[in-house]
């Protein structure tokens, strides 16, 4: 099956599991995950790029839950919202809502390297314009997440501003912070980032 035949039919708890690199710049419509599904992509060692003309990278709805992993260790996911100049609301994220969501799903990612990018005014992950953030956990992998003009990195995108919808970003890692998942971004300040909490994977609790 092709990836966008997979995402559809995709049913909560399926796992998608690439066979090869896949580079769908430039395509007419985006994948998104099911509405109230939690779907597991697997990388499998390959490269997925995401970049639609119109839309989100990967659409994850506030009822939807993506984890990325990578069972080889060398797979890569790059995701970018729209930002095509000629389109009159290109306020997408590189993985997170579309313009019908209040807020973005979840996203965890437990496994490869994973680098979102929003278009104008949308976050790296999670909302769109006038769209809060989603949830963000991280147990491995990395990520790389750059926001659009005056939205989050992770978090909400452009005119949120409002804490109850910012998102929040969990990173599990070792009490003593080594060996955690890495995480880089670049944002704006016009919006509610999501706060960044690191968390022992031993006892459940913020690391100090």
């Amino acid at each position: 099956a092709t990836l966008d035949a997979a995402f559809d039919a995709a049913a909560d708890g399926d796992v998608i599991v690439l066979g090869s690199d896949i580079d769908a710049s430039g395509t007419a419509d985006y994948l998104g995950v099911p509405s109230g599904a939690g779907v597991t992509l697997d990388l499998n060692g390959h490269s997925l790029t995401l970049a639609p003309l119109t839309g989100p990278g990967l659409h994850v709805g506030s009822t939807s839950t993506l984890t990325v992993d990578d069972s080889v260790g060398t797979g890569r996911l790059e995701a970018v919202g729209s930002a095509n100049p000629a389109d009159p609301w290109p306020y997408f994220p590189g993985i997170g809502s579309d313009t019908t969501d209040l807020t973005a799903g979840a996203l965890t990612i437990r496994g490869g390297e994973v680098i979102v990018r929003g278009g104008q005014y949308a976050a790296g992950f999670g909302g769109s314009r006038f769209v809060g953030g989603g949830a963000l956990t991280m147990t491995g992998g990395s990520l790389t997440a750059q926001s659009g003009t005056l939205a989050s990195a992770a978090g909400a995108g452009y005119l949120v501003s409002n804490d109850s919808y910012a998102g929040s970003v969990t990173v599990v890692g070792a009490e003593d912070a080594t060996g955690l998942p890495t995480v880089s971004g670049s944002g704006s300040v016009d919006t509610e980032p999501s706060p960044v909490t690191y968390t022992s994977p031993t006892t459940g609790v913020p690391a100090t």
